[in-house]
């Protein structure tokens, strides 16, 4: 099987969902002779994340598999064209631990993690939040075809969930 590309050009290892250098998402294996198909136009300053990844259950003595999954049947935005979503800076991160920042809506419709490994996604809501002086900011989003919620980093918005 010939190697995978992501339309970066960067290689994708046999495990990786995401890719290293970009962060979209790994597109199925294509027939060979056929090019990945070229992601739809992104409006500029939108950021990608997986609503997939949720937050690890923290508590010790949890037993419950499905803790750590995301709700069944639940459409991020709650199946709205646009929404809008909060995404949390953490105030410090624990020495050793990888810091990560927390997305939500009001209705908690997306309760997804954005770690350093999500580029360009966590440093462009990194910086942008921290330009804020606040830890926490409010921006619109969107549900993608490809089950990506694209978050518009071009307005922060004045509100409060």
């Amino acid at each position: 099987m010939a190697a995978q590309t992501c339309t970066c050009g960067r290689n994708f290892c046999p495990d990786d969902s995401f890719c290293g250098g970009c962060g979209s998402k790994r597109l199925t294996t294509l027939a060979a002779g056929f090019a990945p198909p070229v992601p739809t136009s992104v409006a500029s300053g939108e950021v990608a994340i997986d609503p997939m990844r949720v937050p690890a259950c923290d508590d010790p003595s949890c037993n419950d598999a499905s803790c750590e999954l995301p709700t069944p049947g639940v459409v991020p935005g709650g199946g709205q064209a646009r929404f809008e979503v909060r995404v949390d800076k953490p105030l410090s991160t624990r020495p050793g631990s990888k810091p990560a920042m927390f997305v939500h809506d009001a209705a908690r419709t997306v309760e997804a993690l954005v770690e350093d490994d999500q580029q360009p996604a966590f440093s462009v809501l990194w910086e942008t939040i921290g330009s804020t002086g606040f830890f926490k900011a409010y921006f619109r989003a969107r549900l993608g075809t490809d089950g990506l919620v694209y978050i518009d980093t071009s307005r922060l918005l004045q509100r409060a969930f």
